[in-house]
């Protein structure tokens, strides 16, 4: 866990094991999976793509690819980046094993939590960048915001060895199967959840990222200038009568209180970002 206050971190702490069959400690520079905590770093670094006037943010990605994400749907032409980013493109979250994605209701009528339209627009991002999603986020984010300890793939023994295992609620671990994937299915997999779920980082390296938003240096070649950034932050489409949809972010108003958070999870991992 790390606080942060006024841009700097207050306080930073571990708990618990990294796995629960040898005991090993949680240390500062333990990784764990950000799930989709993914989204919001993302989702920075596709509003500065913008903002430079590679995309923009209300344009039907269709503009950009020659490629039909879904077949015989004419809505699709409807969908922009704004759309994936505040889910509400009228995908669903996956689609079914073996079927096409659907699109369930008319882009920007309603909210749904979708990681298949973030998918659709990584697929864009890599096209109109020419460059695959894990470099995009590694030039884009990670490296200018001095998230040394953060990955999308990785293949060296000393990182794998920092991540932690997972464990299921009763602590008990999870064992993960052999590596068995052939390169080919491991680029299907990043394709598909890449810029939804694939990050790994530290609770010190993502609060890098969050201090960036909160307390922002000015504005370069990857930080975003004000205007950018009060449109990230900016509730898109109201959820209830607290949260918003912003992009990446779920945008909360509390009395005078403005907040945004993101949750992770998947089998094994559970995080959460508050501001």
């Amino acid at each position: 866990m790390v606080i942060i206050d006024a841009g700097k971190v207050l306080w930073e702490g571990q708990f618990g094991v990294t796995d629960a069959a040898t005991g090993a400690p949680v240390r500062r520079d333990t990784v764990f999976a950000a799930c989709s905590n993914t989204k919001p770093v993302f989702a920075y670094a596709v509003v500065k793509l913008c903002e430079k006037g590679v995309m923009d943010l209300d344009v039907p990605l269709t503009k950009y690819t020659s490629r039909r994400f879904v077949e015989g749907d004419p809505r699709l032409d409807l969908i922009t980046a704004r759309h994936v980013l505040a889910h509400t493109t009228g995908f669903p979250n996956w689609r079914e094993p073996g079927k096409p994605v659907p699109i369930q209701f008319t882009p920007g009528t309603q909210r749904q939590y979708s990681g298949e339209g973030f998918r659709y627009l990584q697929s864009v991002v890599e096209e109109v960048t020419r460059k695959p999603f894990d470099e995009f986020m590694r030039v884009n984010v990670l490296e200018p915001f001095r998230m040394t300890s953060s990955r999308i793939v990785w293949d060296d023994k000393a990182y794998t060895r920092r991540v932690a295992h997972r464990h299921d609620k009763e602590g008990t671990p999870i064992i993960d199967p052999p590596q068995t994937q052939t390169a080919a299915q491991k680029a299907e997999g990043l394709a598909t959840y890449g810029a939804a779920a694939m990050l790994h980082t530290t609770p010190g390296d993502y609060a890098k990222f969050l201090i960036e938003i909160v307390d922002p240096r000015p504005a370069d070649a990857f930080r975003l200038n004000e205007r950018s950034r009060q449109d990230y932050l900016r509730p898109q489409f109201k959820r209830d009568e607290i949260t918003s949809s912003g992009l990446g972010w779920v945008i909360g108003q509390h009395g005078a209180l403005t907040f945004f958070t993101h949750a992770g999870s998947a089998a094994g991992w559970q995080c959460e970002s508050f501001a």
